[in-house]
C-alpha cells in the first residue's frame, strides 16, 4: 500500500463543523491514530490527538519510518482515549 497525498488535500473541518479538538481513537495508538492525528495537525487549524483504547508503551517502528519517509513526525507517545477526550470535540475511529 502506498500513500496517495492527493488524497488528503480537502482533508479537514468543513465551515460549519464546530468541534474545537479531534481525537483520532484506534486500538493501541500505535500507527493508525498517530499517523491521523498527524496528518490532521498539517492541513488544519483545529487541535487533533491521537489515542487508544489499549494504549501501547510506544509508537510502532514501522510507522515511524514509513511517516518519515512522507516527511511526516510521528511526536506521540500512546495514551489512552478517556485521558484525552473532551466534551465539543469530535472522536474519530480509526
Amino acid at each position: 500500500m502506498r500513500s496517495q497525498p492527493a488524497a488528503l488535500t480537502a482533508l479537514g473541518p468543513s465551515a460549519d463543523a464546530a468541534a474545537h479538538s479531534v481525537v483520532f481513537v484506534c486500538t493501541a495508538n500505535s500507527a493508525r491514530s498517530q499517523v491521523a492525528e498527524a496528518l490532521w495537525s498539517r492541513s488544519s487549524d483545529v487541535p487533533a490527538v491521537s489515542a487508544g483504547t489499549h494504549p501501547v508503551l510506544g509508537v510502532a517502528v514501522g510507522a515511524m519510518q514509513v511517516a518519515a519517509r512522507h516527511g511526516v513526525v510521528l511526536a506521540g507517545r500512546p495514551k489512552l482515549y478517556a485521558d484525552v477526550v473532551e466534551a465539543g470535540g469530535y472522536v474519530i475511529t480509526v
